[in-house]
């Protein structure tokens, strides 16, 4: 038993010695994971005006989250943090990740249709839009409770043809 675990702490500290060093840098930005380019700031694809304008108000700061494949970014109000919002989701297409393909087929099930004018296949429902570029996964949504279903679907369009005309 002894060997044993003897050996179990040699493989370890050989695998740690031996291994590869992990990056002196943080993850995100910046650092590729299994061949897929990093991914941009969310919190740079909309200015802080089309944000307040879209929403009908002042923001607070935006809140960004990261992840080893998915960047994301959330605007909200001053007044309705929870009513009026905006989140960007991107997610690096690689093999550890949900497809795209197979994020649609989640997305019609809850019930989102296909979309026409952005250029790209993209689906949407209920001021959610998914779509992609090149090998970024892309997911706008929005929520504003002083805005008609119609308007929020359609400013969730308009956010998302500008986050995709500033993805690289």
């Amino acid at each position: 038993m002894r060997l044993t675990r003897w050996w179990i702490i040699c493989l370890i500290w050989g695998m740690v010695a031996c291994g590869e060093q992990a990056p002196a840098q943080p993850l995100y930005p910046g650092v590729t994971l299994w061949g897929a380019a990093p991914l941009p700031d969310p919190c740079t694809l909309l200015t802080l005006d089309e944000v307040t304008a879209a929403l009908g108000g002042p923001i607070q700061t935006p809140l960004p989250e990261h992840e080893l494949l998915d960047a994301e970014c959330s605007f909200a109000t001053e007044a309705a943090p929870f009513d009026q919002s905006i989140v960007v989701a991107l997610t690096a297409a690689s093999p550890n990740s949900a497809s795209f393909d197979q994020r649609v087929r989640f997305f019609q099930r809850e019930g989102a249709h296909t979309l026409i004018g952005l250029g790209r296949p993209a689906y949407g429902k209920d001021g959610a839009i998914l779509t992609q570029k090149a090998a970024i996964i892309v997911f706008v949504i929005v929520a504003n409770s002083s805005q008609s279903a119609e308007e929020v679907q359609k400013t969730a369009r308009q956010l998302t043809l500008l986050v995709l005309s500033r993805l690289p």
